[in-house]
């Protein structure tokens, strides 16, 4: 959870850099102007970063993919993955309860499910 929390966290940090980044018309003064949470040697950093070839053709692909998207997904505020994960663990546990005439089966004993 804490991982998750951490990874989101940086990825809307990052997104604040580039935006800062992106909102300066002149790159050079682009340079000169960090946001707060970063010092100018670690901005410059940054800023060859967002500059670099490879970060840009990253860019355009995503942006490309993002515009072909038709439909949203729908499952509210969790993630398709958490959704997966919380039916998986939902059909563990159905698996593991009692079958329907009450007895549960032994370790020899398969269940059927017809």
């Amino acid at each position: 959870m804490v991982d998750t929390i951490m990874a989101r966290r940086f990825r809307q940090f990052k997104y604040r850099c580039h935006q800062h980044y992106k909102n300066e018309t002149d790159k050079v003064k682009a340079r000169e102007n960090p946001i707060e949470e970063v010092n100018i040697d670690d901005w410059k950093l940054l800023c060859d970063h967002f500059d670099s070839v490879q970060f840009k053709k990253r860019s355009d692909i995503n942006v490309d993919n993002r515009s072909q998207v038709l439909y949203p997904h729908t499952t509210g505020a969790k993630s398709l993955s958490q959704r997966i994960f919380e039916l998986n663990e939902k059909e563990k546990t159905a698996n593991s309860e009692k079958t329907n005439d009450g007895v549960e089966p032994s370790n020899g004993e398969q269940q059927n499910d017809s």
